[in-house]
């Protein structure tokens, strides 16, 4: 009895030395991946991001986004409507931190390996003149596509993934998801979409009007959007992100340039207040806010609610992300 025992304690002193160095041990890195790094994070040369090298086993592969990079978003609540409703949809939020750019091209392939855009920079599909290419904001990602990449950032950042994605079917290019099945546990830590109310509290910044509040505290009408917001017949491209004046928390296009995946499927909305709400349980579409360059003012509203089957790639949809 007493040699049991003494196998059974050995047995567990082994697994605990195996736990704790498991960073340098590459079974235990092949089942717990970036979970098992101290990743000291200095800067990459991907704009707005950061590598990490383990102090512990010197590996390198961490990535993530830079902290300034993420806009601190206080809790509150957002009084939802659209034309379709005659009433006020409340929805009360945590505090939150949003991502102050769309995601841009060059931060998209860093992750994912590839880049999917129309504006690619090809002939024709230049950038403005005095913009950055690899700054443009990237397109043509269908939402099953920004959801993977929220996972794949998360990992390589040491944080739990939020969403399964299992049943995924290609296109045939070999890498943009037009189906799958998601579902979300938004008690992870990870990257993530932010949901349809998180997006207009956001972008209004305080504002009730049409547009949001700037950063320089004045508040963004039809008289002055072009100041804040790449739209309408003005431009016929998509533009580097932060070349406009960011509203009063801090976030860059929020109206205009492209629009932006949210997590909700689109349906109506509720009748009764909720907190923390993440959208409806049916629907085949997805939300996506703010408009998109071509698109005309009325458009690019705060509370325009836009959708899109989330197989479909488009030139003008992007994504920014959110994170706990």
């Amino acid at each position: 009895m007493k040699n049991r025992k003494v196998k059974i304690a050995s047995g567990l002193l082994i697994l605990i030395v195996i736990f704790f160095t498991a960073c340098s041990n590459p079974v235990m890195r092949k089942w717990w991946a970036n979970h098992l790094h101290t990743w000291e994070w200095t800067a990459s040369t991907v704009w707005g991001m950061e590598t990490g090298v383990c102090s512990e086993c010197a590996e390198t592969g961490g990535l993530r986004l830079a902290p300034d990079m993420m806009g601190e978003i206080t809790a509150g609540s957002v009084a939802l409507s659209n034309d379709f409703i005659s009433y006020d949809f409340t929805v009360t939020l945590s505090a939150f931190k949003m991502g102050k750019y769309q995601i841009t091209q060059a931060q998209y392939e860093a992750v994912t390996g590839h880049n999917p855009s129309h504006f690619d920079g090809g002939v024709g599909l230049e950038p403005e003149a005095g913009e950055e290419q690899k700054k443009r904001p990237v397109e043509r990602v269908t939402w099953f596509d920004a959801v993977e990449f929220c996972n794949k950032l998360s990992v390589l950042a040491g944080l739990t993934p939020v969403y399964s994605i299992t049943g995924k079917t290609l296109d045939v290019n070999g890498y943009r998801i037009t189906d799958a099945v998601v579902t979300a546990d938004f008690t992870k830590n990870g990257y993530r979409l932010p949901t349809e109310a998180q997006w207009e509290y956001a972008c209004r910044a305080g504002s009730t009007g049409d547009y949001s509040i700037g950063i320089d505290g004045i508040e963004v009408t039809i008289l002055n959007l072009e100041d804040y917001a790449w739209y309408s017949d003005f431009y016929s491209r998509t533009h580097e992100v932060g070349k406009k004046i960011a509203n009063a928390f801090g976030l860059f296009d929020m109206h205009g340039n492209v629009s932006e995946w949210c997590w909700d499927r689109y349906d109506f909305y509720p009748n009764e207040a909720k907190t923390d709400y993440t959208g409806p349980d049916g629907g085949n579409d997805r939300v996506h806010r703010g408009g998109s360059y071509d698109l005309l003012a009325w458009q690019v509203a705060s509370s325009h609610r836009h959708y899109a089957q989330p197989r479909d790639p488009y030139e003008q949809i992007g994504f920014r992300v959110v994170c706990p």
